[in-house]
């Protein structure tokens, strides 16, 4: 192919229902990913850009045209047998067509709780857990012997301490809906996580698990409760203060999923478990055809929940604990069907 970019590429994750659709690399006899599992992806051609390049080689490889993605970070990948390549990392939500057979192998659909199962490249397990945390862009360098293993880690420019690779492994956690005897589990992490002014009461908190309890979302953390997502649905396009103390004006029907609490222990806080809550959310709220989801947030908080594509409203109408609120939403697309 003319103007094939030789060290430079993009490696694409389409997410679908707590999936990562997975390429399982065994055609070709010269290959640096062979019988690896890797996401799809490949060369620039002269002149496209990261995001042109995606679109293209994300289309050929599966017969998908992305229609919503992010690029990731930057990674720096030296197999030590000659091989250098600056590699785009995307992920993609949004997609639609047709599948078809991808000429470099089996195309697979993989459970996050699977992936690391699979026959990855020791590095990879590194920026999927970056990805998992919601992590803003990073530059990872990953630097192999030639054989697979792993010698030498740099993200963003600070080495990683390789012995603590073991630690990237998927936590031993679940994410299940509340029930009314998870109430007072729920109105201690309640009380750990927002001011006094700000927190959920009990009997609040039993009216909405009495009245539902399918949205709420509990993380379970080797058993432990350490993180939960709850809200109300409605047809109201906004919050209103109102709705974190009458549980009644729920309306399982409704157009828009409210979130009132979002709320992470803090010994669990900055390894991933809020973002692991906010996809189920998301992938719930998409499958039930809601049209998005609303939450208030303070300031500082703007940018995380911007990662997950909320939009800033503006400054809220809320007086929740006589703090300032600002409104976030979430408009989604309906669920694919592939």
């Amino acid at each position: 192919m003319a103007g094939r970019m030789e060290n430079m590429s993009t490696l694409c994750y389409l997410e679908r229902d707590g999936e990562y659709l997975m390429l399982h690399r065994t055609v070709k006899k010269q290959d640096v990913n062979k019988d690896k599992w890797i996401g799809v992806g490949g060369h620039f051609e002269e002149g496209e850009s990261p995001e042109e390049c995606v679109l293209r080689e994300v289309k050929e490889e599966t017969g998908y045209t992305l229609t919503s993605f992010r690029y990731r970070g930057l990674l720096t990948f030296l197999s030590g047998d000659g091989v250098t390549e600056y590699i785009s990392l995307f992920t993609a939500d949004g997609f639609m067509g047709e599948p078809i057979a991808c000429d470099e192998g089996e195309l697979v659909w993989v459970s996050r709780e699977k992936l690391f199962d699979l026959n990855l490249w020791e590095g990879d397990k590194i920026f999927f857990k970056l990805l998992e945390e919601e992590r803003p862009f990073f530059s990872l360098k990953l630097v192999y012997d030639g054989h697979s293993r792993l010698t030498e880690a740099v993200l963003d420019g600070w080495p990683l301490d390789l012995s603590k690779l073991p630690a990237l492994l998927p936590p031993q956690w679940e994410i299940r809906h509340g029930t009314i005897e998870d109430l007072e589990a729920v109105a201690a992490l309640e009380a750990a996580c927002f001011p006094e002014a700000e927190a959920a009461g009990k009997e609040a908190l039993r009216q909405r698990l009495l009245t539902y309890p399918e949205h709420f979302w509990l993380l379970f953390w080797d058993g432990e409760l350490a993180g939960l997502i709850d809200g109300m649905v409605t047809n109201e396009a906004k919050l209103r203060d109102e709705m974190f103390e009458n549980a009644s004006l729920h309306k399982e029907d409704g157009d828009w999923q409210m979130l009132f609490g979002v709320a992470v222990l803090p010994k669990y806080q900055r390894q991933g478990v809020c973002a692991a809550v906010m996809r189920q959310v998301i992938t719930d709220a998409k499958a039930q055809g809601r049209k998005g989801i609303f939450l208030t947030c303070k300031e500082e908080l703007i940018p995380y929940y911007e990662r997950f594509g909320f939009v800033k409203e503006g400054v809220s109408q809320s007086v929740h604990g006589g703090a300032v609120w600002y409104d976030m939403r979430l408009t989604l697309q309906p669920m694919r069907s592939v």
